[in-house]
């Protein structure tokens, strides 16, 4: 009798287990979804942002080969430390969305489906 006690307490654990497991994937799947959306729209506008720096810097080296103009190299130098800085926070931003996929690999092996 002792022993289907415990069977019977391992089988209500276990439903229990299952339906707390159902409840939190409901609450973390649109978080995570939102937070994933969100990392893809600023490494979208950081590449974006990115190129137009990579492009304004080229044109400005251009204009200073072609012209003795006042000195802009301060403007110059600024856009570059800018490019790089934003170059720097696009790696961390995808360093992110690599934790957050290894997460949703970890929950999805775990029996937890998140989309």
């Amino acid at each position: 009798q002792q022993q289907q006690q415990q069977e019977e307490q391992g089988t209500t654990s276990t439903k229990e287990s299952g339906e707390f497991s159902l409840a939190l994937q409901k609450v973390i799947t649109p978080l995570v979804q939102k937070c994933d959306k969100s990392i893809k729209d600023v490494l979208d506008s950081q590449d974006v942002l990115n190129k137009q720096m990579n492009d304004l810097t080229k044109e400005l080296n251009d204009f200073l080969q072609r012209n003795q103009a006042p000195n802009i190299q301060v403007h110059i130098d600024k856009l570059t430390n800018i490019r790089t800085r934003v170059s720097t926070m696009n790696t961390q931003l995808k360093t992110i969305q690599n934790r957050i996929a290894r997460m949703r690999a970890i929950a999805q092996k775990n029996g937890m489906m998140l989309a």
